[in-house]
């Protein structure tokens, strides 16, 4: 065999071995690939920042959905708003409104009437629309509020969390008519599970909030505190009371706003949260004289109250003017 003739049947071997090469290294990938464990298929996406997730090991749902009306209601009050003058909000503080929430600093009255202006005027069809809604809620919210021996104004809570849409769900996962995360509705006897999710249950949703609140007063003794914790979560306040050794909701929020933002142990969320819950009370209790939709059953019960304490919005205690929640407030809390 001559030397042109080795050299052909090499290049040969070569130009084969070219060609061979990547059908092998498919084989082995297939053949790698068979035995690799597969892969969690992606998330399943709705819309735009909308995606199907888990709530806490709950009932898969999308998030968020149907907040739109609470998060133009609530959303933190722009520079034009911040510069009203509380002069032009039409209602006598003076006389019914001065004790909203004790324990409340000036500016954080200021801040609660700029909303209430908000409610009032620049969103004003849609307070109308969110309160002629609510009319359909108001007897369970209010029968089981009067059942846990909360103060009446509490029945106003709903206005803030979820504008009384009951099918609502917030980016963090919290649903419902009264925004229950699903571990605080586990733990005040609700089902929250893959089939089945009671926070959508306006009867149910409305024990378990109801019994919350009972427990949160009990825990941390005055309702400022109490609703703060509602909005944050137990555990949050109370780091952020021994953080900031204040024993009021007025000393916390001047500590959180006298820090840096990074170092504050509350977010600004719930620093506006009792705020902007006196000025759905003020709406809901005042709503004939406000032009707005009225609520025979917000606008007699507190009147009631006002003849004991002179006082429409006190929040000291029971919905009879006791000084503690309904004895046994705890028959259907979690054990801490």
């Amino acid at each position: 065999m001559n030397a042109f003739t080795r050299r052909g049947r090499n290049a040969a071997g070569l130009i084969l071995a070219c060609l061979l090469s990547p059908l092998c290294l498919a084989a082995c990938v297939r053949t790698k690939s068979d035995t690799a464990p597969e892969l969690p298929p992606p998330p399943v996406v709705t819309g735009v920042s909308r995606v199907l997730m888990p709530a806490a090991g709950g009932q898969t749902i999308p998030l968020p959905r149907l907040m739109d009306d609470a998060i133009t209601l609530w959303k933190p009050l722009n520079k034009r708003e911040q510069r009203l003058p509380v002069t032009k909000i039409p209602v006598d503080l003076n006389r019914s409104y001065n004790k909203t929430v004790h324990g409340l600093s000036a500016a954080e009255h200021d801040s609660m009437r700029r909303y209430l202006y908000r409610l009032t005027h620049d969103s004003r069809d849609l307070t109308v629309r969110v309160l002629s809604r609510a009319q359909t809620y108001l007897p369970v919210v209010v029968e089981g509020v009067k059942r846990m021996g909360l103060p009446p104004e509490i029945a106003c809570l709903p206005l803030v969390e979820s504008a009384f849409e009951p099918q609502s769900v917030s980016s963090a996962g919290a649903a419902g008519l009264w925004q229950l995360m699903p571990q605080t509705a586990r733990d005040f006897g609700l089902k929250v599970t893959n089939t089945e999710d009671e926070r959508f249950n306006v009867r149910k949703a409305t024990e378990a909030a109801t019994s919350y609140l009972a427990y949160l007063y009990e825990r941390f003794k005055n309702w400022p505190l109490a609703l703060a914790a509602y909005n944050c979560g137990e555990g949050k306040m109370q780091k952020a009371l021994e953080q900031s050794g204040c024993s009021t909701l007025d000393s916390l929020i001047a500590y959180c706003r006298d820090v840096a933002p990074e170092r504050r142990p509350l977010k600004e969320e719930t620093l506006r949260f009792v705020p902007q819950f006196a000025a759905a009370v003020m709406a809901m209790t005042n709503a004939r004289l406000l032009g707005l939709p009225p609520s025979p059953l917000m606008d007699e019960t507190p009147r009631a109250v006002i003849k004991k304490t002179e006082s429409r919005l006190s929040l000291v205690g029971r919905y009879d003017n006791s000084e503690s929640p309904a004895s046994n407030p705890t028959q259907s809390m979690r054990k801490r």
